[in-house]
Formats: structure tokens, sequence, C-alpha cells
């Protein structure tokens, strides 16, 4: 049946329009909602972020867009149903202090929200389990409806002790499962149900189909799950309309923060880094036509949302929702963007493109590095393979049937194909492929530039002395020809301790990729136990089976080869954290602050949670929840998060003064994901030299260790700069040529 014209019919008429008839009729209608419309197989249903997706699927399908439909469609056809059956016997009176709306609600929620859960397999009677189950439904309805009528006499004296006096409804698991029973036989006259093989409750294939094409229709409807079909105004105050709801520049709560924010605004201080975001978040998007296909067969279920979404927006512009988090990071408001894993990055590609021209050798870097080639062998790898590329141009799919083992393989096909195209067409052909370039160790970059450590700087591929323009010294091969590898470096230093301490167990490991996520995440102030865990969980990904102390050893390991090798770095992270210690103690909780190169306001406040104990008598339970927060600082996180956080806005605002120049010489298409930086071949080049001298520039007139001591400790003389090195050349940076790869 047609259910929009359903939704013009008079509420008396629409029981039958459905079809229903006094006659009895067997339940006719429930097909696998557990398996057809479970979100965890991808279908579109829940609007939620891809990392509470998880979660978003356990919950109740009654919830969901199309779940409420669903009740919309069928809970008045169910309660006319409903008055003209008799309850059982003996609950008539109670049973009539709900409406029969009401109890048609709970009724079809609890059976809709059974399939989508899922029948237990294993139970000799599922049937009458959820008969019983539904009768609790309404047992605790009607329970809590007399709760609510005694209200001022429950919060008297001890409430915890009271609540049985005031119980209206004390129902054995046998009048439960009348109540059930009645509700279903009522369920079974309703022709949008059916029977599975099993004489289980499914959903009858033409409302499902109903159903599904009105998930599809609103596909779009929630902004945090949709693209924009238009290109945003510019951000140019702290709260403005994005995909149809008033957003705020900033994901944030706290108020101090707000009123920060709203300040800059107000005085254009924060100018530079909203108009960073504007830029970003205006650049056309479009589906890749050839990786879509891919992702739909190869990618798993899990991603069904996606390639939904995918589907949807083939053919037309889109364009991605920028905000940011406190600390000037972007963020995307929409669940469906380019910053997500391998496959759905592989779904995007810029709408306008540009003649290749003589840029092909930034598809070849775009190929090897999707498929995981170390930098300084990109190009001869290309040639070597050119056959296999060709092979997967033609035929993207022989990537998994020939188990070819590339690190980013839904990129790899991409690449392949854009690579194979432009070859064969020659310089006319339009790119719109996103090439992307990593930084190298972005954090640790950032401490080196902080304490103008010459040495740290060289392991993370910073030049900081100028390259000789003429002479012979011109001729010399660069110092830079080969990029370093901080990772190797300082697993190599610790596989050394371990050998000298006698210690055997990692030895005969290459310690690298094991050993990049503690070193990584160094300059965001992770600390000795967190260290500990991501060894541990290194190991469990790689199926090394350690004992605990060989875990602990290689812990000490790692941390004292990063003592050793990476001292600035070190340096750096202490003083950004005595410089929070001393704001704290001197200030009486006082919370470290900044303003970034950009003009975006940071605070690094933390503040202890308000505490509550919550009384939850029908589940017997008694739970602590926090409810909102106390002024009271939280101490040791903010000690903790300094230095990520200080890191993170230096990253955050030189890519909001790299977009910035970039746009200013006339390359739009930019994409980034924090230190990460895509854009078309022909660009690659020169937004890379932009990028290099912004990052020189922004250092050059921006002291991060200085200013951060003269904000929040004012005359403080006792707390000494790190010593920089007296022939670090700032400007110097700008010539880095593997400052990203």
């Amino acid at each position: 049946m047609d259910l929009t014209l359903y939704d013009r019919l008079p509420t008396e008429l629409r029981f039958y329009a459905l079809g229903l008839t006094p006659k009895r009729v067997p339940l006719r209608s429930f097909q696998k909602l557990a398996r057809e419309m479970d979100t965890t197989r991808g279908d579109p249903i829940l609007d939620t972020w891809a990392a509470t997706e998880a979660k978003a699927a356990e919950g109740p399908f009654s919830t969901s867009k199309a779940g409420r439909e669903a009740l919309r469609l069928w809970i008045d056809p169910l309660a006319a149903y409903l008055v003209s059956r008799k309850p059982p016997r003996g609950l008539e009176q109670v049973l009539g202090g709900l409406s029969h709306r009401q109890l048609a609600a709970m009724a079809l929620r609890s059976i809709l929200d059974r399939i989508h859960a899922g029948w237990d397999t294993e139970a000799k009677n599922p049937a009458g389990l959820f008969t019983l189950e539904l009768g609790r439904v309404v047992r605790n309805e009607l329970e809590f409806a007399g709760l609510l009528a005694a209200k001022r006499w429950v919060k008297a004296g001890n409430k915890h002790a009271r609540l049985g006096k005031f119980r209206r409804v004390d129902w054995t698991n046998k009048e439960c499962a009348r109540c059930g029973d009645w509700l279903w036989d009522a369920l079974a006259e309703l022709p949008c149900f059916d029977e599975d093989e099993r004489g289980l409750p499914c959903i009858q294939a033409e409302h499902k189909a109903a159903i599904d094409a009105f998930a599809e229709a609103h596909l779009f409807d929630h902004p945090l799950y949709r693209p924009s079909l238009t290109a945003p105004d510019p951000w140019t105050g702290y709260r403005m309309p994005r995909a149809g709801i008033e957003t705020a520049f900033v994901a944030a709560r706290d108020p101090e923060t707000v009123k920060a924010l709203e300040a800059a605004f107000a005085d254009g201080s924060i100018t530079e880094h909203a108009r960073a975001v504007s830029s970003i978040e205006r650049v056309p998007l479009a589906i890749n036509p050839v990786t879509l296909p891919l992702v739909k067969g190869f990618a798993g279920a899990e991603y069904g949302r996606d390639t939904a979404v995918a589907d949807a927006l083939r053919g037309r512009v889109f364009y991605n929702l920028i905000r940011c988090d406190f600390r000037g990071r972007f963020t995307h408001l929409c669940d469906f963007n380019y910053t997500r894993g391998d496959p759905v990055r592989s779904l995007f590609m810029f709408a306008r493109g540009k003649p290749i021209g003589d840029a092909i050798g930034w598809l070849e870097v775009a190929v090897a590095n999707a498929y995981g080639v170390k930098v300084q062998e990109r190009h001869e790898w290309v040639a070597r393979n050119r056959e296999m590329i060709r092979a997967v141009a033609a035929d993207p799919s022989i990537i998994w049937r020939r188990d070819i083992k590339a690190k980013e393989p839904f990129q790899f096909a991409a690449a392949c194909a854009e690579y194979v195209a432009a070859d064969t067409n020659g310089p006319a052909y339009e790119t719109r492929l996103p090439v992307w370039l990593d930084a190298s160790s972005n954090g640790l970059q950032h401490l080196a530039l902080m304490a103008r450590d010459a040495k740290l700087a060289a392991m993370v591929n910073l030049r900081t002395a100028a390259k000789p323009r003429q002479g012979l010294a011109a001729l010399a091969p660069d110092d830079d020809q080969f990029p370093a590898d901080v990772y190797d470096i300082v697993a190599a230093h610790a596989r050394c301790n371990l050998l000298a301490d006698g210690d055997d167990f990692w030895l005969g490991m290459d310690l690298r990729d094991l050993l990049k996520q503690p070193i990584m995440t160094l300059p965001y102030g992770v600390t000795r136990a967190g260290m500990l865990d991501q060894i541990k969980e290194g190991c469990e990904e790689r199926g090394i089976n350690a004992p605990f102390e060989a875990l602990v050893r290689l812990r000490d390991h790692i941390w004292r080869a990063i003592e050793e090798k990476l001292p600035g770095a070190m340096k750096a992270r202490e003083y950004i954290q005595e410089v929070t210690v001393s704001k704290y103690f001197l200030d009486c909780g006082g919370y470290v602050q900044w303003i970034t190169p950009s003009g975006f306001p940071v605070a690094n406040r933390y503040r202890k949670g308000k505490l509550d104990r919550v009384v939850l008598p029908f589940l017997g339970q008694k739970v602590i929840i926090a409810e909102g927060y106390t002024d009271e600082p939280h101490g040791q996180k903010a000690i903790n998060a300094a230095v990520a956080n200080l890191v993170h806005s230096m990253e955050a605002a030189h890519l909001a003064r790299s977009a910035n120049a970039a746009v200013a010489e006339g390359i739009t298409n930019i994409l980034s994901i924090h230190d990460c930086y895509a854009t078309d071949a022909p660009s690659v080049r020169r937004f890379g030299l932009i990028r290099r001298r912004e990052l020189a520039l922004m250092y050059a007139s921006y002291n991060a260790l200085a200013r951060l001591r003269d904000i929040n400790l004012p005359g403080v003389n006792s707390l000494p700069l790190p010593e920089p090195d007296p022939d670090f050349d700032i400007l110097a940076v700008g010539e880095s040529e593997y400052f990203d790869r």
C-alpha cells in the first residue's frame, strides 16, 4: 500500500485501510529485521557519529528515524484493534489506567526492538520469553505511573525504603505473560508483520521496503550525518547556521572558553583562523566512481552506511562542514568525511580538477605512498611495477582477489586509476585526485622548533642551516638528501640498551613499528603508564605474547632511549608542564592560557566533575554520575594535558596560516587531517613550499615557550627558557625538503 496515501486518511479510517478485519488471522509479518535493518551491517538508519556507531547499533531501533516512522504509522491501527479486544480476565481495571495508544506504543516498541536486537536462537521458547518481557514493560509503565501519583510522599523520608510501600502493581510472571500474550495476539492482526521460518515475527516485505525507502529518503536529515550540498557561508561569528542549525565555531561548554572566543570574534583577532576554516570547508568535493564499488564489495558491512551516503552524493558536488575543538584543531561536523580511514577517504575527490601538466610525478608519489613504499624509493618502485599498476587500474578488484599487499588498498586503487588515466591522456588530463602528504613526526617537529634544538630537528627532517647558494659548496649533496626516521633512531638505541642489559626477549623483533606510537605520543604528554598500555596493545595487534615483566622492561628502555636521543623534546615537554604547575600553584588554581599565532585563544582549563549518587530502585542499583563541573580545577589532568594542547594548537595555527597563504596564491583544492595535507597534483609542490615557509615564519615571530611563560607567569624570571642552539637558523626550516612526505 502507498504509505503516503495512508498518512492523509483520518485516524478512524486507518485501521480499515491497513486491511484489518474482525476475523482472526495468524501472525504474518516480522522479517528478520535484526539482520535486514541492523545498522551494524551498514543500513543507514541511525544517524550517529562513526566513533559511537557500535553503541548506537546496540540501542533501540524504535528510537531511530525509521523506527519512529514505523511507530507513527502503526500505533493508531493497533490501538483501534485493542479497543475491540477485552483485556485478560482480572487485569481489566488496572490496564484501564493506560490508554489504548499507550499500550499500542509499548507493544510496537518492544517488538521492533526485539527484532532489531535479534531473537534468542538458543532459547527453547523465544516467543514465550518475549511475551513475558512485553508484560513486564506494561507492568513497569503502570508502576511508574503509580509512583508519579505519589511523588510528594516518595520524596519524604528514606526514599529507598518507601518505594515498595507505594507500588500500585505487583504482578507475578504469570500475569506479565498473560498481558504480553494479549498484546502479542493484537500485534498478529497487523498486516505489516509476518512470520519467519521459525514462526517468529518479522517485517512483511512490502512494509519493510517502504521503511527502507523512507530511511533512504531521509538519509541526510541530520546535520551530523550529511555533507552540505551548498557552500557554507564564511565563519564571521562564534555561532552561525550550519546545515539548518545554529552551530558554535568551537565545540566548548565551558562558559569562560566561550566568552573568550566570542570576544575574539568581536575584536577580529581570530579572523585569520576562522578564514582558514571557511576556506577548507568550502572546497567542492565529489564521490570517486572508481572506489565506490570497491568499498561496497570489499570494505565490509560496517561501511554500508557510508556507501549509502556516497550513492546519494554520486554525481553531485558537496561540502564537508568544519569547526574547531578548543585548541583550534579543525574537526568535521559530518560523520561522512575524509578524515576517516582508508575505505572512506578513498571515496573523496575534488569536484574541480586541474590539467596535470608536468606534475604526473606527484601521482606516482600518491601510488607509492598508498602502497607503503619508503620515500626514497617511490619513483623507482613505480617504474618497476607499472604493469601491476596498469592491471589494478583496469580491474581494481585484483587487489583483493590476488591479495596485493597495499598499505591503503582503496586509496591505492584510486591512485592507480588516476595515474594511468593521466599517463594515457597526457598533460591536458584534468586530475581531481587528492595527493596526501604526511608530516614527519609533526609533534616532535613542533617541540624541536619551540626549543630551537638542531639535533632533534635533524631527526624529524627540519633543516636548521641555510643551503649554500653559490660556489663549490652548492654542488655538494644535501645533508637531507635522504629523510631521517626518528622512530628507527630511537628503536636502534633501545635495542642497544636491551643488548647491553642482556635482555634477549625483544632482540629478534623489529621494534620500529612497535615503538612508533609511544615515541610519536611523547609530544602529547604520554605518561609511563600510558606508554606501557601502548606497548601492550601493539603486542596484541602483532600477536606477540610478551610477559608483563618484558613489557615493563621494554617501556623503561624506550623511555631511557627517548631521554638519551631526544633530550630537546624532553626539555620542552618538562618546561611546558613546569609552567602549568607554577601557574596552578601561584594563582591558587589558575589555568594556563595562550593565544596561537593565528589568533585562536586557548585555555588549558580542566575542572573536577560534580558527582552525585543516584538510586535506581527498579534495577536495584546505586550509581554515581557526573552532573556538570565544579569550579575546582583538576590539577593533575591539566598538567598531563598541557603539552598535547600546546602542540596541537601550534599545529592548528600552522594549518590555518598555510591554508590562507595557499588560497592567496590561487591554490583552493585543500584538504587536511591536522598535520596531513592534500591538494591536486599540479599544486603539490607549490603548496609544500608554502607550508614550509609558513612554518618557518610562524616560529620566527612567535616563541611559544616564552609567550606561554610571559602570559601566565608575568614577572617570574626563575623559570629560564631551555637554552637554544646558537646556530639554529629558523628561516632555514623553510628549505626542509622532507618536512612532509
